[in-house]
């Protein structure tokens, strides 16, 4: 018998006047998922590590904004998955 991996849930965000403009789509495998978040957070570090330090312009502050973003919009549909059970269909 093997083992069923846990699937992400959709998870909507980057809102627009109250509708959102991307979503993590439902069904991709947990790990993946989080293997990429964490990859995300980790250029996010960097660049807010350089606005920190001040060697760098306003412009890598918003981008670090924008892929935590992304990071927690990962996380929260493996945490919906999760939650479930099941997540998206593979």
């Amino acid at each position: 018998m093997s083992a069923t991996r846990l699937r992400t849930q959709a998870q909507e965000f980057g809102y627009s006047s109250g509708r959102a403009l991307f979503s993590v789509n439902n069904g991709f495998d947990m790990i993946d998922a989080l293997e990429h978040a964490s990859s995300l957070l980790d250029i996010a570090n960097k660049l807010t590590l350089n606005v920190a330090c001040e060697t760098a312009s306003s412009n890598e502050a918003h981008a670090a904004q924008h892929l935590s973003e992304m990071a927690k919009a990962l996380v929260d549909a493996c945490i919906g998955g999760a939650i479930t059970g099941k997540g998206g269909a593979q």
